[in-house]
């Protein structure tokens, strides 16, 4: 992706090994009678997986979880018996990076644009029954309602991963 100097001044090349999140947050456990002290860590690890994307390589996947066997605890990865990266796992090529990387950088940019014009309209999204207005402390400055004609939720459908990749090649396509 971009080179910068090793401190020695020789060039070094640095890869995106993953786009993670991690939910912070107090798990609880619910379990009948008494559960052993590693199968609540278990559980807990399991509700704190990282969710995100990784770059589809066995080694850099073995680097971020090193106890990895079969799925990991920690990230959205299966490493199986043979070595070889599990289908459950949330990983693309490093081509799919790039392209993720020029898609995220276009959108920054033309959201910045339009901030710059002055174009800062009330637009929550809307996916499902689920809004952004309930995360949101500014409700009672911004005034959205979307019962007025003035305000409108950006809605947000379900997509499979072949369908988000196929529209985001499109629209690299589409801006050249």
């Amino acid at each position: 992706m971009q080179d910068a100097s090793g401190g020695n001044g020789t060039p070094v090349s640095y890869l995106p090994g993953g786009i993670l999140y991690f939910r912070i947050d107090d798990p609880i456990v619910k379990g009948n009678g008494r559960l052993a002290e590693e199968e609540i860590e278990k559980a807990v690890m399991k509700k704190l997986r990282m969710r995100g994307l990784l770059l589809a390589d066995a080694n850099i996947i073995r680097e971020m979880d090193k106890s990895i066997e079969g799925a990991s605890l920690i990230i959205p990865a299966t490493i199986n018996k043979d070595g070889v990266i599990g289908r459950n796992t949330s990983a693309v090529t490093l081509e799919r990076f790039g392209l993720l990387r020029r898609y995220v950088g276009k959108l920054l940019k033309d959201l910045c644009g339009e901030i710059v014009k002055g174009n800062v309209s009330i637009k929550p999204y809307k996916r499902k029954r689920e809004t952004s207005c309930k995360y949101c402390s500014f409700s009672p400055v911004c005034q959205f309602d979307a019962a007025t004609g003035e305000n409108s939720y950006k809605l947000l459908y379900d997509k499979d991963n072949d369908e988000l990749w196929r529209l985001i090649e499109q629209e690299e396509q589409a801006n050249g």
